[in-house]
């Protein structure tokens, strides 16, 4: 399987487009920062409810809203828009199918392909990581990256909800072969919490805007948890949503002709 792994992350690592990726991904990164863009953020309050929230609007570049952006959305649109290339090259995947003519194992192809994705994700993350610093030193913001909500809990807090989205997106793929399934998945909330004026005006529309942001907020809100305590009613769901995703692919998988 390392074998395998050390294949696809060179594959991605000689894909010149991954570049243009990691460039559209930092272009939101500032887009979302700028006082043209006003984005409602949930922010976790403490306590031992989970979901408990409140909304605030990121107007202009802050440190905390620098650093909080490390961990929202757009990492997932990037992540989702280079699988499209990654996945998508051909109406169907001929380097799946070649990789499992070659390891005779289509499950094995399939979680190492997973496995690249969460390494390309977190690669995304460190290139963001680079641009906040390189923001910071244009505007001479006092910046420090690792600070205090750098918490090892939440830090894997939040890796744990970035694969399980990533898990859910893939699993979508396989069940229904079309790359674009799981870009809607992503894009149609977005769109959604695009338009709150919009869904003010439209029956149960509020509602849908908030679950909306939940859902796609998610991940970064695994921020902010700092006991082991509240991280185990994150953490098991979240394992359980990404195994029960992987393993539900690798009998479709195994089930199904490639050809």
């Amino acid at each position: 399987m390392l074998r395998l792994l050390a294949a696809d992350l060179y594959r991605v690592l000689k894909d010149k487009r991954v570049f243009v990726i990691i460039a559209f991904h930092f272009a939101l990164f500032v887009l979302n920062l700028t006082k043209f863009c006003t984005f409602p953020f949930i922010d976790y309050i403490g306590g031992d409810v989970v979901f408990r929230y409140r909304m605030i609007d990121i107007v202009k570049p802050e440190t905390m809203a620098l650093i909080y952006y490390l961990g929202t959305v757009d990492l997932l649109i990037a992540t989702m828009v280079y699988a499209m290339f990654f996945f998508a090259d051909d109406t169907r995947d001929k380097t799946f199918e070649n990789m499992c003519t070659i390891y005779k194992s289509k499950s094995l192809v399939f979680i190492t392909n997973y496995i690249t994705l969460c390494i390309t994700s977190l690669g995304f993350a460190v290139a963001k990581m680079l641009g906040v610093s390189l923001v910071a030193l244009v505007y001479g913001i006092d910046i420090t990256i690792f600070d205090g909500i750098y918490n090892c809990i939440g830090v894997v807090t939040w890796l744990l909800a970035t694969a399980t989205f990533i898990a859910v997106f893939y699993t979508a793929y396989i069940i229904f072969r079309n790359i674009y399934v799981p870009i809607v998945m992503l894009f149609g909330p977005l769109t959604v919490t695009f338009s709150p004026r919009f869904m003010d005006v439209l029956p149960f529309g509020d509602k849908l805007f908030k679950y909306c942001l939940l859902y796609l907020s998610m991940p970064s809100l695994g921020f902010d948890v700092t006991e082991w305590d509240l991280a185990f009613k994150w953490i098991v769901p979240l394992a359980a949503v990404t195994v029960v995703s992987l393993v539900i692919s690798s009998v479709i998988l195994e089930k199904r002709d490639v050809r």
